[in-house]
């Protein structure tokens, strides 16, 4: 099986949206509840039209949006960090992406390489 043809399995972009879920849990950050349970609700009509998207190979992604996240205050005045918000389409399409791609590429890496692996995990 290509890449080109996991990528547009339905399976793929379901794992990408559990495994993107599962991110959205996890982090520390901003996260749009309104827009996460938004694609939840209606899932099975959103991983189709990313799938539409790929499949015309014309994926387009929504602007990324800068969001204020405080890291401390200096002479009484808050320093942003950089910080921005990434729509959860773009999240579960890229997750995707890496899904149907990553086999491929782990492949092709040196047997010492642990860095940013999606098989090979830098532990025991």
């Amino acid at each position: 099986m290509t890449p080109y043809e996991r990528l547009l399995l339905p399976e793929n972009l379901y794992y990408a949206w559990r495994k993107a879920k599962r991110l959205y849990r996890m982090t520390d950050g901003y996260i749009n509840q309104g827009e996460l349970l938004e694609f939840e609700l209606d899932l099975e009509n959103r991983l189709q039209k990313i799938e539409r998207q790929f499949r015309k190979g014309r994926y387009k992604l929504q602007p990324i949006r800068p969001i204020p996240r405080p890291k401390k205050l200096k002479d009484g005045q808050c320093i942003d960090r950089q910080y921005y918000h990434i729509a959860v389409d773009d999240q579960v399409a890229w997750i995707a992406v890496v899904n149907a791609l990553g086999p491929e590429l782990d492949n092709k890496m040196p047997a010492w390489s642990y860095g940013n692996r999606l098989y090979r995990p830098a532990w025991y």
